[in-house]
This record gives C-alpha cells, sequence and structure tokens, in this order.
C-alpha cells in the first residue's frame, strides 16, 4: 500500500504531497522548496563571483553560484526546523 498524507506530513519530508483516488505524488522536497524561495538579493551574487574569480563570470558559473548560496540557505533552514 502507498504512503498516505499523513505519512508524508509526520515525516516532514516533502512540499506539496498530492493525493487523488490512486494517484499520490511526494511532491517537492522541503529543501528544494526552501533553496526556491530564499532570496539571495543581500549576497550581491554577480558582484561576489566576480570579485572571486577575478574576470566575469560565465552564465554556468552564475548558476552554480546561485544554486549553492540557494542549497547552503535551504539546509541551514532544515537545520533549524529541527530544533
Amino acid at each position: 500500500m502507498g504512503k498516505t498524507i499523513d505519512d508524508f506530513i509526520k515525516e516532514g519530508h516533502s512540499a506539496f504531497p498530492y493525493f487523488a483516488g490512486d494517484y499520490s505524488s511526494a511532491g517537492m522536497t522541503l529543501r528544494d522548496y526552501f533553496a526556491a524561495r530564499v532570496d539571495i538579493s543581500a549576497y550581491t551574487p554577480f558582484e561576489n563571483l566576480k570579485a572571486i574569480l577575478g574576470r566575469l563570470p560565465t552564465v554556468g558559473e552564475m548558476a552554480e553560484y546561485i544554486a549553492g548560496l540557494r542549497y547552503i540557505e535551504a539546509d541551514r533552514m532544515l537545520v533549524e526546523r529541527a530544533k
């Protein structure tokens, strides 16, 4: 038998689980949800990465840097949530 919505709530690892008849989805993880919601504007990512690299960053480097910042913050939110 599949998981129920109560299982997802008790585990605390999913955001937006969905159940409709025989169809269910765990939704996204809370880590991914938190990462998506992080406001990184205070980090001034372009200027910071430019200073770190000593040159203009590529689009790929910017994406990797921003994703890293978001997941660092998301992980910290999960730590705080577990307290």
